[in-house]
């Protein structure tokens, strides 16, 4: 064994209050708790061996939390921190470790994640339609999963000393507008607006090309 690669993943759309904890379970079990056990289970393995990589597939979202994707984002989150305490640790028995983020991508989890059902009396009507507008552009131009597992198997083969390997441009957009604002900023996403000021706000803050394609 030289090389793990920790994919599986899975997606909940909805805002803390109104997503049911066993969701919220779910998410984390898969995406994170899925790999922290395979992880330990094959470990010892790479060590014996001398070395080797283990691979996480996060997303940019590991570092940019959006409203609406709760469950997705504490998931990666967690897994980044995981990884990023992991390749300190493996360092000294020749384990390298990298975390994947691309952006979004065509994969058969988006047409597996459930349908989410808008509650009619729901009070975030609004940050609905206002980040769905963000995911049709998203999707309408996806990062394709062999540009994700070719960047991998070209780090794996030049051993590559990064931590984290981002791909496609979209993720790169996400993560520089996240550097660039502010915590009061970012924060002001979650104001109510009508679809059009949300736009108009959003392209100033995140940049172009992410809400209108």
């Amino acid at each position: 064994l030289d090389v793990l690669v920790n994919n599986a993943g899975i997606g909940v759309f909805g805002v803390a209050e109104e997503l049911r904890f066993e969701e919220i379970q779910r998410v984390m079990e898969t995406n994170f708790f899925g790999a922290v056990r395979l992880t330990q289970a094959f470990l010892p393995h790479l060590r014996a061996s001398g070395g080797g990589a283990i691979a996480f597939m996060s997303s940019w979202m590991g570092r940019v939390p959006l409203a609406g994707m709760l469950t997705y984002a504490c998931s990666k989150a967690a897994l980044e921190t995981f990884a990023e305490t992991l390749a300190q640790e493996v360092l000294r028995f020749g384990v390298r470790v990298y975390i994947l983020e691309p952006g979004y991508a065509r994969t058969p989890m988006h047409g597996k994640a459930p349908r989410y059902e808008l509650p009619e009396d729901t009070p975030y009507a609004d940050l609905y339609r206002n980040w769905k507008a963000h995911w049709r552009v998203g999707y309408r131009n996806p990062t394709l999963p062999d540009a994700v597992s070719e960047a991998l198997f070209r780090a794996i083969e030049e051993a590559d000393p990064a931590l984290r390997i981002v791909v496609g441009d979209d993720a790169r957009q996400w993560i520089d507008a996240r550097e660039r604002a502010s915590d009061e900023l970012w924060r002001e996403a979650g104001q109510p607006r009508e679809l059009a000021d949300f736009l108009a706000w959003a392209e100033r803050v995140y940049g172009p090309g992410l809400f209108r394609g």
